[in-house]
Formats: C-alpha cells, structure tokens, sequence
C-alpha cells in the first residue's frame, strides 16, 4: 500500500536482542527518509538507541503486548490509517529520558514494577500478554520484601520502595502511574512510594492507580524532576526497569533529553 503511493521500503528483520538498534544505525546512516518499526514498547526502545542524534522521523507499527507509547499518542493499528500516517506525515518532538546511557520514551521504574517485569515468564507473556504481569504481580504478593532505596531529585532526597520517573501517564492495563505526564513537555513527573506495606499496595495504591488518585494520598511523593538519581544503601540487589524491560540494578541515574524525537502521529492524535 506504500508503494502504491510512491514510497519504496528496505525491509529487514530482527534476530534477537540488540539488532534493533544495530539496524536504526545503518539506516540512519543509509540516508533513510523515515524509519518505520513493527513491534511492541521494547522493540521501539532498542531503536531509540540507534536513531537519538539524527533528523530522521520515527513511525511506529504497533504489534507488542501493551503499545504504551502508540496508546498514548493516538498511533492507530490498522494497516490503511498506518499507510496514511506516513505518507502524509504529521512530525511530534517529544523529549526522552537517558538512564544510565540508555534513552528512554516511557518511564524508568524502580522496585515492585521491575521485578514483575524480571519475574514474567516468557511463554507466558506470550500466549497471555498483559496477563502474564498480572500473573506475575500475584506472585508477588507473597515473595516481594519492599526493599528501600534512596531517591535524590534535583536536590530533593526521599526515601523509597518504589518509584516511576514518568515521560507518559500510564503503563499497559490502564494503571496511571504519572496521570498528567505528556511526553512533549521537558520535564518527568515522578511518582514515589515510601510505604513497606503489600497489602496497602495492593489493597489502597494500586486500585487508585487506575484513575490516578494515588498521587493525592498519604505516603505518595509526586513531583516534576528534570534528573536524578537512586541508590540502594545497604547493597540489596534492587532492579529497575527501562521501557518495561529490565535494564539492571540500582544505582542508576537519569535526564530528561528535550524533543530529542521526532515521531509520526495522525493529525487527529490524541496527544
């Protein structure tokens, strides 16, 4: 259907971790009009690190379990609305966020999140996508101990067992972690939570996750961060998690990278 429109396409394929990004370099060094990938949040992440810096626009296909980022900015999934977002393309600068090196799009979590994303068993996640998590966080009830880590946030210093340093308001399943977060703006929305408790988590935060009235309550840090860092002080092995992947252990620092994107969107998008 592009061809029918005069666009000619190189098409390539991945074959495991990393290739993503190795193939956004050589299109970005090919001379590429527009890079155009098929796939979930983790697949668009690996290709974030191979086109940041260069001019080229981005076009999401999405076809991964939860497609946050295409939720989030209206990016439809059938086939024909696809091929008229791209050959009559409408460019939206976004910010990213930079973790440890890595460039982001969607949000750095730290604690509980991250190790659900570490637990979730592959065969399932892909015969049940996003149940797969749910599976994975009632697994969690019972083994997770809430470990604390530091939070320091332009200046600020907080201690925490979980925080999402937020670019968009919501992760897969509708759970609004960062509810008024816009990927355009130059600045994270940052949500913290100091509580140990797993029966408050999952009894009095999570649901209010859902609408995003967790941010109002008791034992909730929300703030606007532009960098920032966090740290485990006893030496517990902490995961964080990068695009809803887990990129490592504690300690980890990051910044926000203003409209170091540009990505297709369909003029009536809801961004």
């Amino acid at each position: 259907m592009l061809a029918e429109r005069g666009i000619h396409l190189d098409i390539f394929a991945t074959s495991g971790p990393g290739e993503a990004a190795r193939l956004a370099r050589q299109a970005v060094e090919a001379g590429a009009d527009c890079l155009i990938v098929r796939g979930g949040d983790g697949t668009v992440n690996e290709v974030l690190q191979g086109i940041v810096g260069s001019s080229i626009p981005l076009a999401v296909w999405p076809a991964g379990t939860a497609n946050v980022l295409a939720h989030v900015l209206g990016i439809p999934r059938r086939v024909p609305d696809l091929v008229r977002m791209i050959a009559e393309p409408h460019a939206y600068e976004v910010s990213l966020g930079r973790a440890n090196g890595r460039y982001f799009v969607l949000m750095v979590g730290i604690g509980l999140d991250a190790s659900i994303v570490r637990e979730v068993n592959p065969g399932l996640k892909r015969h049940l996508g996003l149940l797969a998590y749910w599976l994975a966080g009632l697994k969690h009830l019972f083994t997770w101990r809430a470990p604390v880590f530091t939070l320091e946030l332009d200046g600020r210093r907080i201690r925490a067992t979980f925080a999402a340093i937020a670019n968009v308001p919501s992760y897969g399943g509708g759970i609004r972690m960062a509810p008024d977060a816009r990927p355009e703006t130059e600045e994270f929305r940052v949500c913290a939570i100091t509580s140990r408790c797993k029966l408050l988590y999952l009894l009095f935060y999570l649901p209010l996750t859902f609408l995003g009235w967790h941010v109002h309550q008791p034992g909730v840090l929300y703030v606007s961060a532009r960098r920032g860092r966090a740290y485990s002080d006893s030496g517990e092995e902490i995961p964080f998690q990068v695009d809803g992947e887990v990129a490592g252990r504690l300690p980890v620092e990051f910044e926000i990278i203003p409209r170091a994107l540009r990505i297709l969107v369909p003029p009536t998008s809801r961004r």
